[in-house]
């Protein structure tokens, strides 16, 4: 019997990163670093050096910055509107533009300084693409699947990713037996994915790209995975807005067909009965469901990370 794990928090971030709204919060941060480093090139351009244009080009904002910098920036603040756009349409691979944030800030930081900003404006052009940057990370490692074990946990950084700002109850998580998918297979459906390897972390995974191998365990530096291995991944479900554990549910992937016996005491549910859950007690044996679309009745254990009463 295969075990998987509900990280309830896992699941939880891996949907804030994923979400529209997250996104959202990524658009308006460029923006307004976009907005004090144009307000900075105009006040700087309304009181020139005398000996501006014999300066070396790189020591000229108008050129460097107001003809590289900037139109690159603009460019992907349009990706990023048009990303949040597809977002709102259910396209989560318009995720992936924001790995354009992190390569403009990448080749800013290294060959193009803002140190000729004013004070005022330099204060928020930092502000602004710090959380940015944070922000654009974060949506990155969720988008192409790279989150390492017990980043999204135990060893959550609040400097690295943001404040965790949890909420009082969690969700309550259902493993979906229906929707699988191995290592190397065609994503059937958008979703956050649990593997079957307990050592590895949840993933977001996008349909129609192939499913990759679990991350497993920590380096011996705690800052990477250990190593990749290929594994079953199993879709989770959002079944409810709160009342979930925060506690890790160690969760056996259990089904059994009509006639079997049940090997596990607890709440079965099956797509011939409509989804409804049925208590049996192990050692009973599962019964058929008559006229039913799908054939021969399957039965699969239900598990969610539900707070018990």
């Amino acid at each position: 019997m295969s075990q998987f794990e509900i990280r309830s928090q896992e699941i939880y971030l891996l949907e804030r990163y994923s979400s529209a709204e997250y996104f959202k919060e990524l658009v308006d941060a460029f923006k307004n670093m976009l907005d004090a480093a144009e307000n900075a090139l105009e006040l700087f351009m309304q009181d020139l050096p005398y000996d501006y244009r014999n300066r070396h080009i790189s020591q000229q904002p108008d050129v460097v910055w107001g003809e590289r910098v900037l139109p690159n920036f603009r460019s992907t603040l349009d990706a990023l509107n048009y990303g949040y756009k597809c977002l709102l349409e259910g396209d989560l691979s318009a995720l992936q533009y924001a790995g354009n944030v992190k390569s403009d800030f990448n080749a800013q930081t290294t060959d193009y300084l803002p140190d000729w900003m004013d004070e005022s404006n330099f204060a928020l052009f930092d502000q602004w693409q710090s959380k940015a940057r944070l922000l654009a990370s974060n949506i990155k490692a969720t988008v192409f699947s790279s989150w390492p074990l017990t980043f999204l946990t135990v060893n959550y950084d609040t400097d690295c990713f943001g404040e965790l700002n949890l909420p009082l109850s969690l969700p309550i998580y259902q493993l979906s037996s229906e929707i699988k998918v191995e290592t190397g297979e065609t994503v059937p459906q958008d979703g956050i994915y649990i593997p079957e390897i307990p050592e590895a972390s949840a993933q977001l995974l996008l349909k129609e790209h192939n499913a990759i191998e679990a991350l497993v365990g920590l380096s011996r530096s705690g800052l990477q995975y250990a190593r990749e291995e290929s594994t079953t991944w199993l879709l989770v479900k959002r079944i409810a807005d709160e009342g979930g554990s925060s506690e890790v549910i160690q969760a056996e992937n259990l089904k059994g067909f009509a006639g079997e016996i049940c090997p596990c005491s607890g709440h079965w549910w099956s797509p011939a009965n409509q989804l409804e859950k049925r208590y049996f007690e192990q050692g009973e044996v599962f019964p058929e469901i008559s006229n039913n679309a799908w054939g021969k009745t399957i039965w699969y254990l239900e598990v969610t990370n539900q707070i018990k009463d």
